[in-house]
């Protein structure tokens, strides 16, 4: 800071030494800011003093002084301090203090005399540097914990030394591998010995029962592997099974001295064959020992989950008719570590033809197993795809559960480790398709895709012969000029029958005339080329049905101008997929310029489950999809139109596109979902790449530019329906990627009786965003009555009364340490004792389950981990690493951080903040839940109060158009932009009023608007209206809301906004852009930006019909996201998944030392 020597004056005023003022940085918004503080001493006065700054000689601020006894009599400390942003231009700052009635300059100082403070920079730490660095802090903890503090301050030293020798050696060797993600689900999905105990007795309890031969050949296996696969079927929690062992003369005495020790039980049917077949004679073998219903198939060193079988019964129980059943895989090493888990889609048979991807665990009916012949000698390698490709020959019974049952073990020698490893594979394998093509009499040939030889993989595609069926071509040429000349040179060379046609669709736009005369220009070369005129703008899939319906050909293709295809054959590709049975659809998969992948198909209810999105965009060229998906021929839920080769009789026995309901762009989504309805699948060809030639903007997403509109009737006519093609471990988010977490089981414990929850809150102030989203998630969770709920709080507030009402118990727990909970500046001993006092009183409450609230919570998440209580952590607030260091005391930011590690699970309410803290995720126990909010009352309210009505509740004349910015206003909520803003729309109209609602007493930003307002005279246009919960009038009648933050989670605001139908104007601050759609009823601007928040807003006030569209695309919006009975399901699930894994989380918990300046797990 820059001391600044004051003016003398005839009241108590600082001395020279003793007033500072300095610009730094808001920690949350970058904004810059000056700061004024000063405390000082003098003799003791009754009169109340006052501190005002001055920007210019304009008031800026003013802030009360406050005093307390000083140790000397008859004087008295006298403090103030203020911070305001800064404000471009100034020259001079002056500073008084007095009274009301009379002020005296303390100083006036130019901009330029003042310093600078900035946040330290902490010095970059190599990769071994910082791991050896945990290694000391490591040795502190483990000698603190093992000998005692007294005696490990001697000794730590040399251990100290000791460990971190041997970890430097462990870091430049790195053997093995450290934690993955699939770590996080295992543990996550892990079934406790009471789970097990329920699943068998309701095994017991089912009303069929069959029998279930497990078919193993055996031969030169590893003791402990076949041990371990033996032990694994009598870890079966449903006990009507067989064991059908066949030794197919094995040479190894170990595996012959294994299978002389396994039990005496009448269930292990054991066959020695005196002659080694191989593979198939030794499964055939070991099938004819069976006498079940069913036969499944386990291999000599792989596992199965305890309850694969139940699982499987489970299904016969729904579904007695099935033929097939096959689960979800993981593969297992040799030190038992799970990993690369392939989560699979139903049953989708052109993947099927690709590679085995049903492959493990496999069950089917043993009357069907014997019909096609078991297994066929000379195919092994592929001896399961072969068998299983000849049983869907006769069967479409075929059901698939989401689950992980098998654990395929990953050794050097086995196909788990790598197919290239056992070359026969890759020929057995393309035999047993290409007698399947003969037998279903599919005209096509094998061949191996691009990445499959790149990687030496078994995975076939198929080359079609010339096709003989005509094919019309819609181009749409949405292009610039020489965009469409290359995608119409590319088209002709496809055009190989002579009765193809390719109509080009015209817009009538300004340069409508070019493009007519580009086409025309291939119409006199080939007349089967022409152009139509079409509206430039209008319903997309109206005009389709227009130009379809004058076709004669059996397929249409669909194209939009700017793809071009890889190859010359992409279009006799497209119609051979199309003519195999049961297909109503294919589309090629598309490339942008670089090679990115912009899709392979599409997948329902991603974006967080609230729409459909593009699989795999965004993946590089040269990367590997999951499980190849994206470079195979597989069914999708449906393809986009902007490349979509049509059979017509599929699209006559539908009804052709929805123009209806999906005029802008979601028909292409129900027409895959309707084609599905009426028994034929969409296909993606991985064997087929289009590429963009029309560059991507930076802002591209795999989130489709669709109406909330059409998403909102989407979800009523289809209610969310599961994708088939999609997995539901897999993500709803990010598309293929895995899950931190699977459904639940479906056991009666999980919620009956009701689970002792104690959930935490860091204040009771019910105006805020956090608590009140925690009291919504309690009352919703007790009203389901599967959990009971406990409140606590450091803090008293309005909140109790909250509580009262929705008979819910409250503990506050006020105490000295109370006020860490808000400046987080604690300390060793504050710590400490705060532990302590919460242990006691976790050990006095001891719930099943605790919920904490805020990143402020975080020592409550540590008491919990001490006494091995489950612990949800929910974060509402967007730090970064650098805003965590500013905001808390160096020992709180290493305890709260720690506290990542010591959570069951951690919930941010955005993705957004999920990657701040994704640094921390190293449990991978991160899951991401969006707020949600019940329609119920807003509906209630809009129906009760009219536009105009709410209008004579607010200030300001009636005849304006209202916008209002909800939300405590603070330095991180940047309000001041808005009047920064309101000053330049002044300028150009005069017809508006801003309500800024959340004016906070005492807060030295709140005052610093409030004097910006008069400082540019917009009392009259912009209000500052106090902090309340009563703000339905202003939500009520507004035109528009505009969200000014640097800083957000997932802002409860905005959701009210669009609830009410308001338009959107707002910074893209954390979790925004995964709550609204821009340019459909939201409007963005930059941070900083109040020329750019002024001409959006002028957008919007200028242009009632776009502010009709916007309100109405609000609310769809609104009523498509996450709703408050999907958020409820959400946070139950999580609880209840928790709340299982108690028993084991006391047998994991990480030991923590005693609390300590340096202490860690």
């Amino acid at each position: 800071m820059t001391p600044i020597e004051s003016a003398t004056a005839e009241i108590v005023r600082p001395t020279s030494s003793e007033l500072f003022l300095e610009w730094f940085s808001d920690p949350f918004s970058d904004i810059p800011l000056l700061g004024v503080g000063s405390e000082w001493r003098g003799p003791a006065t009754t009169a109340t003093l006052q501190m005002e700054v001055c920007v210019d000689g304009q008031p800026r601020a003013i802030v009360p002084v406050t005093t307390r006894p000083a140790e000397v009599a008859d004087q008295m400390i006298f403090h103030a301090s203020v911070h305001f942003p800064r404000e471009l231009g100034s020259e001079r700052i002056q500073v008084r203090i007095g009274t009301t009635e009379r002020m005296q300059s303390v100083a006036d100082v130019s901009v330029s005399e003042i310093g600078n403070r900035r946040a330290p920079t902490p010095p970059a730490k190599s990769f071994l540097r910082k791991n050896l660095g945990r290694a000391k802090r490591t040795t502190k903890l483990l000698a603190a914990a093992i000998l005692g503090d007294a005696v490990a301050r001697h000794r730590v030293g040399d251990l100290a030394t000791r460990i971190q020798r041997r970890l430097m050696g462990k870091l430049l060797r790195r053997p093995g591998r450290g934690p993955i993600p699939h770590d996080g689900f295992v543990r996550h999905t892990a079934l406790t010995p009471a789970m097990l105990d329920e699943m068998r007795q309701l095994a017991k309890g089912f009303a069929y029962r069959p029998k279930i031969s497990i078919i193993m050949p055996v031969y030169n296996v590893e003791a402990r592997w076949l041990e371990a696969a033996v032990q694994s079927v009598f870890d079966q929690v449903y006990d009507n099974w067989e064991l059908c062992i066949a030794d197919d003369a094995s040479t190894k005495p170990e595996t012959r001295r294994a299978l002389k020790r396994l039990p005496l039980d009448p269930r292990i049917q054991l066959v020695m064959r005196p002659k080694n077949g191989h593979i198939c004679a030794a499964s055939n073998s070991a099938a004819g020992q069976a006498s079940g219903t069913f036969v499944a198939l386990l291999d000599n060193d792989d596992m199965l989950a305890p309850h694969a079988l139940f699982e499987i019964v489970a299904l016969l129980q729904q579904h007695p008719e099935a033929d097939l059943i096959y689960s979800d895989e993981d593969k297992i090493d040799e030190q038992n570590r799970r990993f690369d888990p392939q989560f699979k889609p139903d049953w989708s048979p052109e993947m099927f033809l690709a590679y085995n991807y049903i492959n493990h665990f496999t069950c089917m009916r043993r009357v069907l197993f014997e019909k096609v012949g078991r297994f066929r000698l000379g195919y092994e390698g592929s001896q399961d795809h072969d068998l299983l490709l000849r049983v869907i020959g006769e069967t479409d019974r075929i059901f698939h559960i989401p689950k992980i049952l098998y654990h395929w073990r990953a050794i050097a020698e086995s196909t788990a480790s790598s197919a290239g490893v056992k070359p026969f594979v890759h020929l057995s394998g393309r035999k047993a398709v290409e007698d399947h093509l003969f037998r279903h009499r599919i005209d096509a040939e094998l061949e191996q895709p691009t990445i499959a030889k790149r990687l030496n993989l078994p995975i076939n595609q198929f080359r079609w012969p010339e096709r003989t069926a005509p094919v019309a071509i819609l181009l749409r040429a949405n292009a610039t000029l020489e965009v469409l000349r290359k995608s119409l040179d590319a088209l002709v060379t496809a055009m190989r029958h002579p009765q193809d046609r390719l109509i080009v669709l015209i817009p009538d736009q300004a340069n409508r005339d070019q493009l007519r005369g580009l086409v025309g220009t291939y119409t006199d070369r080939d007349p089967r080329i022409c152009g139509m005129i079409v509206p430039a703008a209008g319903n997309q899939a109206e005009q389709w049905n227009d130009c379809i319906a004058e076709l004669t050909e059996p397929y249409v293709l669909l194209l939009d101008a700017g793809l071009v295809p890889s190859d010359d054959r992409w279009l006799t590709q497209l119609v051979g997929y199309a003519t195999l049975p049961g297909v109503g659809a294919v589309g090629p998969i598309q490339r942008a310029m670089d090679g990115t992948l912009l899709h392979a198909g599409l997948v329902l209810n991603l974006r967080d489950g609230i729409a459909p999105a593009y699989a795999f965009h965004g993946l590089p060229e040269q990367s590997v999809s999951y499980y190849f998906q994206a470079e195979i021929h597989r069914a999708v839920a449906a393809m986009p139109a902007s490349a979509l080769l049509i059979s017509r009789k599929a699209f006559d026995a539908v009804g052709g596109f929805h123009a209806e309901h999906y005029g802008h762009g979601l028909f292409d989504v129900d027409f895959g979902m309707r084609l599905a309805d009426a028994g034929y699948r969409s296909l993606s060809i991985g064997g087929v790449e289009f590429r963009s030639l029309i560059e991507r903007t930076a802002d591209d997403s795999n989130e489709r530019n669709d109406r909330p509109s059409e998403l909102l009737a989407f979800r009523k006519q289809y209610q969310r329906r599961a994708d088939r093609y999609y997995n539901p471990n897999l993500s709803a988010r990010w598309s293929f990627r895995p899950e931190v977490d699977g459904p639940l089981p479906e056991l009666p414990s999980f919620r009956t009786p009701p689970k002792q929850v104690l959930f935490i809150t860091h204040n009771l102030n019910n105006t805020e965003g956090a608590p009140r989203y925690l009291f919504e998630i309690m009352d919703g969770l007790n009203r389901r009555q599967s959990v009971q709920s406990t409140l606590y709080s450091p803090m008293d507030g309005k909140g109790r009364r909250t509580m009262d009402a929705m008979q819910i118990p409250v503990v506050v727990d006020e105490s000295p340490v109370s006020p860490r909970f808000i400046d987080m500046q604690w300390d060793v001993g504050t710590y400490r004792a705060y532990q302590q006092r919460t242990t006691r009183l976790l050990k006095q409450l001891a719930p099943d389950v605790v919920v904490a609230n805020t990143l402020l919570s975080f020592p409550i998440v540590e008491a919990a981990a001490r006494l091995r209580i489950p612990s949800v952590w929910i974060i509402h607030e967007s730090y970064s690493e650098s805003q965590l260091r500013q905001l808390m005391s160096p020992y709180a930011k290493d305890r709260c951080e720690q506290a990542f590690q010591l959570a069951s699970r951690v919930i941010p309410a955005s993705h957004d903040t999920a990657q701040l803290f994704q640094r921390l995720n190293v449990k991978n126990n991160i899951q991401v839940i969006h707020n949600g909010l019940d329609v119920t009352p807003f509906d209630r309210e809009i129906a009760a109060l009219t536009r105009a009505e709410a209008a004579t509740q607010v200030p300001g004349p009636m005849n304006r158009q209202r916008i209002i910015a909800v939300g405590t206003v603070i330095e991180r909520k940047g309000q001041h932009l808005l009047v920064e803003a309101a000053k330049r729309l002044r300028d150009k109209r005069d017809d508006f009023s801003i309500y800024l609602i959340g004016a906070r007493q005492g807060l030295h930003y709140s005052q610093y608007v409030g004097h910006l307002i008069a400082h540019y005279g917009l009392q009259d246009h912009v209000f500052l209206i106090p902090e309340t919960d009563q703000i339905r009038a202003f939500f009520r009648s507004a035109d528009l809301f505009v969200c000014t933050s640097h800083m957000e989670t997932f802002s409860r605001a905005v959701l009210e906004a669009q609830a009410y139908g308001l338009p959107i104007v707002s910074t893209p601050c954390q979790g925004v852009p995964e709550q609204v759609f821009w340019n459909q009823h939201a409007l963005q601007f930059a941070r900083h930006d109040a020329d750019g928040l002024a001409d959006r807003l002028e957008q919007l006030l200028s242009n009632p019909a776009l502010r009709a569209q916007f309100a109405q695309e609000s609310r769809s919006a609104f009523e498509n996201h996450l709703n408050y009975s999907e958020m409820l399901d959400r946070y139950e699930t999580v609880i209840l998944s928790v709340a299982r894994h108690g028993s084991r989380a006391r047998q994991v918990a990480p030991r923590l030392a005693r609390v300590g300046p340096t202490a860690r797990v």
